[in-house]
């Protein structure tokens, strides 16, 4: 394992908050294990995707709620213009839904709440290139969730989202009975038994 604190290498670190008063306690958390840290600062997804394009960044914190920063829907533009950067969520909250929309896209996950020290352990963690870090999260959950296959997962996040069969039946091209027999195999693995008890389980949060 690199000693990151040792070999005094230069970190270049982006933070992305709406919230100055945000961005600059990651600052102080981040400066109270590492000095060897250069910070730059957005408050905008578009921020973001300029200073992308123009910097190069070892590791990016990106708030995950906030006015203009939709992480979801611009977490793959901002993955392929970060290139080997590492990314961590850092958000007060995120649901089912939104952690399986951006895990392949990011290396670590955080709360808000996070102590300094666990900020200072994912920062070890994710810049070692160790594969991800998403300790902390609800284990059960996922215990529950990791028993479904991908299909399994892929239709039960599009009915989390409000689809019905027939939408979901044009979006995967798929049989109509087979999106019955695998909403009905979902239900048997989460114990669950309708639509609303599914949305209401990738609604909750995995922090």
């Amino acid at each position: 394992m690199v000693n990151l604190e040792r070999l005094k290498i230069m970190i270049n670190c982006l933070i992305a908050d709406d919230h100055w008063i945000v961005r600059k306690g990651l600052v102080f958390a981040i400066e109270q294990g590492f000095d060897n840290f250069i910070f730059d600062e957005a408050s905008t997804v578009d921020e973001v995707l300029e200073k992308l394009r123009i910097n190069k960044y070892d590791i990016i914190f990106l708030d995950f709620f906030s006015p203009d920063l939709n992480v979801s829907t611009q977490i793959e533009n901002i993955r392929k213009l970060a290139g080997d950067s590492k990314i961590v969520i850092f958000t007060s909250d995120l649901n089912y839904v939104d952690f399986f929309t951006v895990k392949d896209f990011v290396q670590g996950i955080l709360s808000k709440q996070s102590s300094d020290n666990r900020i200072k352990g994912a920062i070890k963690f994710v810049l070692n290139n160790y594969k991800n870090f998403f300790l902390g999260l609800n284990q059960e959950m996922f215990q529950k969730i990791n028993t479904l296959s991908d299909r399994e997962l892929e239709v039960a996040i599009l009915f989390s989202k409000g689809m019905g069969n027939k939408e979901i039946v044009w979006k995967l091209a798929i049989k109509e009975t087979t999106v019955s027999t695998i909403r009905k195999r979902i239900f048997d693995k989460l114990d669950i038994s309708n639509n609303v008890e599914l949305a209401n389980y990738f609604w909750r949060s995995v922090l």
